[in-house]
This record gives C-alpha cells, sequence and structure tokens, in this order.
C-alpha cells in the first residue's frame, strides 16, 4: 500500500492488518498519539494561531488499555475464546465533543458546561461493540451553533477556516492524526468542514442514527455521522454507528 506510518491508514485498509495480525492495536493508537502530539500543538477552547487544536480532550491511559484489549480480542487465543472480532476492532475514533461517554467530561467546546455523563451515548456504545479504540473528544464550535470552528486551524493553512460545526473531526482528519471520526449535521455542520479540509463524510437519512446522548441544538434537525477520509471509509464507520433510538417513538 505505500504506508509505512500506521498514522496514515484509512479505517477499512487498517482494520484489514488488523484483523489479519499485521498491524496491532497498541502500534496503530501509539502513531496516532505521536501524530496528535507532533501536529496537534495546544488543547484549549480558545485556540492558538499557530496549533491546529482539533482535539478538546485525549484519553491517552483509557486508549492504550483498549488497545491492549483489542488485540487479546484479535488474537489467535481471543478469536478461540470468544469468536471472531468485530468488524472494527482495534480502530480508534475521535467523537465530538457532544458525544457523551460515560465518567468522561463532555462540554460542547464551552466553559460553560462540563457534564459527566453516567451513560454512553447510543453511538458510542455502538461502535465500542464494533470493537473500536476511543482516543478522545474532538472540537466544535461551542454548542455547534454555526458553521466555523473558530478555535481549530485547518491543517492546510492555519490561518483558514477548518469549518464547522464539526471541525476538530474534520482537522484531526486531515492532518491524520486519526482514521476515523463523529460529527453532527444541523444545518451543514458534517458538510462544511469536510469540504474546507478536503475529507469525506454521509449526512445520513434522518433516524439512521440514534442522537441519544447527543447534546442537541435543533431536535427536530440534528444528525450524527461518520467523517473519515474516505467515503468507503465513511460507510465502514455509518454500518457501525447505525440503529434506533429505543426512546424515540
Amino acid at each position: 500500500m505505500g504506508v509505512t506510518d500506521p498514522a496514515d491508514l484509512g479505517v477499512v485498509e487498517a482494520a484489514a492488518l488488523l484483523a489479519t495480525r499485521q498491524l496491532s492495536s497498541t502500534e496503530l493508537v501509539s502513531a496516532c498519539r505521536s501524530r496528535v502530539e507532533a501536529r496537534d500543538g495546544t488543547h484549549s477552547h480558545d485556540g492558538d494561531p499557530g496549533s491546529i487544536n482539533a482535539w478538546a480532550r485525549v484519553y491517552a491511559e483509557d486508549a492504550e488499555r483498549a488497545a491492549a484489549m483489542a488485540d487479546d480480542r484479535l488474537s489467535a487465543r481471543g478469536v478461540a475464546r470468544y469468536g471472531p472480532a468485530p468488524p472494527l476492532c482495534g480502530v480508534p475514533v475521535g467523537l465530538k465533543d457532544l458525544y457523551a461517554v460515560a465518567g468522561r467530561p463532555l462540554t460542547a467546546s464551552s466553559r460553560l458546561l462540563e457534564l459527566t455523563p453516567d451513560l454512553d451515548c447510543d453511538v458510542w456504545v455502538r461502535l465500542q461493540k464494533a470493537g473500536m479504540v476511543l482516543l478522545g473528544h474532538l472540537h466544535t464550535h461551542e454548542f455547534a451553533a454555526g458553521g466555523t470552528t473558530d478555535q481549530v486551524g485547518n491543517p492546510w493553512g492555519l490561518d483558514r477556516s477548518s469549518g464547522g460545526s464539526s471541525g476538530g473531526s474534520a482537522a484531526a482528519l486531515a492532518a491524520h492524526m486519526v482514521p476515523a471520526a463523529t460529527g453532527t449535521d444541523t444545518g451543514g455542520s458534517l458538510r462544511i468542514p469536510s469540504a474546507l479540509c478536503a475529507t469525506s463524510t454521509i449526512k445520513p437519512t434522518r433516524g439512521t442514527v440514534s442522537l441519544a446522548g447527543v447534546v442537541p441544538l435543533g431536535p427536530t434537525l440534528d444528525h450524527a455521522g461518520p467523517m473519515a477520509r474516505s467515503l468507503v471509509d465513511c460507510a465502514a464507520l455509518l454500518a457501525a454507528m447505525a440503529g434506533p433510538d429505543a426512546g424515540d417513538a
């Protein structure tokens, strides 16, 4: 494939190498963490003119533990014990800072909100079931209420907008800090940053992906969706995310 750094792999490529044990999740997560350290710069609500600042928070220790568990699940011993590993086992993902993760801060990239949810959002429940490893939360325009993400620099030019409101997700993908991310779209917030950062997304049909546990902006207009560097990778991620909200009649 011509790829020498695991951080440059896409979702489908990485999943194939993990499944055949040509690559470990520990190696992949370590490569992504190194890329974040090398390229992201500051992690803050304000941003910095010299930083991409895509990440609100990186959960390094959690990601290491989850990667080790994924490697065990992918091993011959793990397959014998548990059966075939799920399709995206060991692939890292970043969640937009609207997606609840039990026991982890949820701020919507704002100083006005600091929740610590007791429950995972439906999307993260499904991505965990698919075997994905959480690398951290990615910046959004504050409360997702805008078409820019002003604290995030565009990796192609830090003086340029990364778009919004899922600007942190698109910037992290474009800078090859993570192969997969999630976003939301109320009036363009999946599509605008993907266009400005030259990445890919799919805005799912309403109801395809549950919004339970995602901080709302316009509840009748919000869509949760996948973001990656290719449509093939977005399709694989969407397949893992998709599922109904059991509480939504």
